[in-house]
């Protein structure tokens, strides 16, 4: 079964790229670099960082684009990946330490509250008014 969208319930084929927060490696993390165990978050390197995003399914009418990655590799190929957001989110936030079970519930609180939102009002132009101004 193919994921639909939070927002308007029509198939989804994009996932939402907003940064939640990050979770230590904290096995990778122990194996190569024992010394960087009881660091402060904010002096962590980005190598030993888990991210977690929202991961919303989204329809190409109901994402909000922040861009596209475009990387050229040495075989002559190239690859091109969409970053796409929920309505109201933006890049989000990579200053939070969390846990895979935080960013779950995190998850699941966003998605519960599009659900609510789609099943009473629906703005105008299709999607939910989820932040009380334009999406």
């Amino acid at each position: 079964m193919k994921a639909k969208c939070i927002f308007c319930g029509a198939p989804a084929d994009l996932l939402c790229d907003s940064h939640l927060g990050w979770e230590r490696m904290r096995g990778q993390m122990e194996k190569e670099a024992p010394n960087l165990v009881g660091i402060r978050h904010e002096c962590v390197p980005m190598r030993y960082r888990l991210v977690h995003t929202c991961d919303a399914p989204l329809c190409r009418a109901c994402a909000v684009s922040g861009g596209t990655v475009h990387a050229h590799l040495r075989s002559g190929t190239s690859i091109h990946e969409s970053i796409d957001y929920c309505p109201g989110h933006g890049f989000g936030t990579m200053r939070r330490e969390l846990t895979g079970l935080e960013a779950e519930a995190i998850r699941a609180e966003w998605r519960a509250r599009a659900r609510r939102q789609r099943e009473t009002s629906v703005m105008a132009e299709g999607q939910p008014d989820m932040f009380g101004g334009e999406a």
